[in-house]
Order: structure tokens, then sequence, then C-alpha cells
């Protein structure tokens, strides 16, 4: 008996597995389809930029208790830190709102190849954040400096080392992404990835006070809000800290490591 060419043709096209491409495209379809977490994307850019404006404005009207040690172009991107609060809700949300409606199994028939599937949320997740922390970075920039105008004391873009620090908040932000997911991936459950990812960022900067001395000087500047705090500086006016735009970046990289190679082993081991 002659199997139709067609038949052929739909047996290929169920057996053949979803090339890394189309998962991402898949990854992608669904987070545009929800709502709430491009909503978080926008929230985020204008959560950063409003704070960036509202503390640029303070900063001048409270001018001469800021005056020695200010530095523009981190002094405009502060509200950063706000705003990467919303990318780590968006990030987690990526996977544990699977998790939390049961569509995860859906999603493993449809990609069985875990690996491709966790690759392919990573990625969706860097690009997306890295793209809304590029908007953060130089909207809050630019409305930053333009309140600064006031006092004469803005610079510009073209300055030494200034496009370059543009460049890392944006990157801060998405390694702040990635980090979250990996932990989105380990708890499963929004509110757990969502506590535990807060307690890494936040915890150690607001109790660093009552920490022992050799705990601040040696472990609190490999935390993650602390080791990137200094790529938003130009290279000429970073601060003598014992950390470097550069370190802080590979702290990051290794955080967002220690995020996602247990995941993809429990991912692999767990049921859905």
């Amino acid at each position: 008996m002659t199997v139709p060419a067609t038949d052929d043709k739909v047996r290929r096209d169920v057996t053949t597995p979803l090339r890394l491409s189309g998962v991402v495209h898949a990854e992608w379809v669904k987070i545009r389809s929800v709502r709430s977490t491009y909503a978080l994307l926008i929230a985020a850019v204008v959560v950063s930029v409003a704070l960036s404006g509202l503390i640029a404005w303070a900063t001048m009207a409270t001018w001469e208790d800021r005056a020695e040690g200010f530095e523009p172009v981190s002094g405009s991107l502060i509200g950063l830190f706000f705003g990467q609060i919303a990318i780590m809700v968006f990030s987690i949300l990526v996977i544990s709102a699977e998790y939390t409606t049961g569509s995860i199994r859906g999603t493993l028939i449809a990609v069985p190849d875990r690996t491709r599937l966790l690759l392919a949320k990573v990625i969706i997740t860097a690009a997306l954040a890295l793209a809304a922390g590029l908007v953060m970075s130089f909207g809050s920039f630019f409305v930053g400096q333009a309140v600064y105008t006031t006092r004469g004391v803005e610079t510009t873009i073209g300055a030494d080392g200034v496009l370059v620090a543009l460049l890392r908040g944006g990157l801060l932000i998405c390694m702040t992404g990635v980090i979250a997911l990996g932990v989105g991936f380990l708890a499963r459950q929004s509110s757990a990835a969502i506590g535990v990812t807060f307690g890494i960022y936040f915890l150690p900067i607001l109790f660093s006070g009552f920490l022992p001395e050799w705990f601040q000087k040696n472990v609190i500047k490999y935390m993650p809000n602390t080791s990137s705090a200094v790529m938003l500086y130009p290279d000429p006016a970073v601060p003598d800290v014992g950390v470097t735009p550069m370190s802080g970046f590979l702290t990051l990289s290794a955080w967002a490591l220690a995020m996602l190679i247990p995941a993809a082993l429990l991912f692999h081991r767990r049921d859905s």
C-alpha cells in the first residue's frame, strides 16, 4: 500500500521537533497575548523615567546639600533600580504563570526538549528586558539632564564614557531579568520566586548596617544590586569601591549562571 505524499508530509511535520527559533517565536506570541506581562514592561519604563526625573528635581531643589560628589549620569539613572522591580516580576511570570495555570503541560507536549524550551525562555526574556532596559536608561538620562540644566550641571551623551554607561544600564536590566527567570524556574510559584528575588537584591542593602564588618567589606559588594551600581557610572567617574563596571557585569553573569544551571537540572528532573 502506498502512503499518499500529503500523509507522509504531515507525519514528518509531527515528528520533527521545533527549531529553537520557532520555540522563541512561540514564547513571544504567548507573552504578547497576555496583557499583564507586557504591561509590566511598560510599567518598568514609565516608573524608571518618572522617578529618575523626580529624583533629579529633588536633587536640584536641595542642591546645596547634594553638590559635593554629584555625578550627572549615575544621578539620572537611579530610577532604573525602581523599574527593575517590574522587570523581576515580568521575568518570573514568564515561567511561573505557566505552572500556576497548568499550561506548562501543554507547552512540554508541544516542546518536549526541555533544554530548548528553557533556552528559548532565556532568550526572549533577555531580549525584552534588554529592550526595556535601554529605553529606561536613555529615557531616564535625557529627562535627568533636562532637569540638571537648571543648575548648569548637565552632561551630554557624547561626553567621555556616557554612552557606554547608558548601554550598561540596559545590560543591567537584562541581567536582572535573566536572574529572576532562573529563580522562577527554581521556585515555580510566583510569590515564592518574587520573595527570593527581592531578598537577593534588597535585603543585604537594607540590613547591611546590622551585619558584621567583614561581611560588609567582602560579601555585600558581590550582591547583584551593589555590584551593578557601578555599571551606571561613566568610566572616568567610577567610584573606588572595590568593584569596576566589568567586575560588576561578571558578578551579575555569575549570579545568572548560579540560578540557571540548577534551574536547568531541576527542570529536567521534575514532573510538570
